[in-house]
């Protein structure tokens, strides 16, 4: 879980976001316990000694100038469940500055798993119930599993938001 705070967007130092998980419905029956707090600390400056906000984040005029397209919205929606498979629900918008076709979307079928010990053990997984709401193509390549979505006959530009949903299997 990832809680925010705004202050004239920047995070103060310091602080602990922690507790507004408890002022939002977040938790949706989960005990305080099942959940693991990460903090992520990025400290630029400029020589006025203020953050510099342009260095982690550039305007979307800057992005979409130099890129074909720029991916603004990235949701994640995962379901874990006993048996080591995951239900994932991936939301992926993207706003094209040019005409192309549509995006691909790559994930892995081999794993690196590091273990608590530091020991370490490579996996297979396995991606089924793959539905995705555009047309689409799926391949298998150098260990990744493909998802090309959108068609050869027809270009979009501008906002477009993909749904992938798939089954992610781990494996024991």
């Amino acid at each position: 879980m990832l809680a925010q705070n705004y202050n004239l967007g920047s995070v103060k130092t310091g602080t602990n976001n922690f507790q507004q998980m408890f002022q939002l419905n977040t938790l949706k029956g989960h005990n305080i316990d099942e959940i693991e707090y990460y903090q992520i600390l990025i400290n630029t400056t400029n020589s006025y000694s203020q953050p510099d906000i342009t260095l982690i984040t550039p305007n979307k005029a800057e992005l979409y100038h130099f890129n074909d397209y720029v991916i603004d919205k990235y949701d994640i929606n995962i379901l874990v469940h006993e048996n080591n498979t995951l239900d994932i629900t991936e939301t992926i918008t993207a706003n094209f500055n040019v005409m192309k076709h549509g995006i691909i979307r790559t994930i892995p079928l081999k794993n690196t798993i590091i273990r608590e010990d530091g020991s370490t053990s490579k996996n297979k997984t396995q991606i089924t119930n793959v539905n995705v709401d555009h047309e689409y193509r799926t391949s298998k390549e150098n260990g990744d599993y493909k998802i090309q979505i959108g068609s050869s006959d027809r270009t979009v530009t501008g906002k477009q938001t993909y749904t992938i949903k798939y089954t992610y299997n781990l494996g024991k």
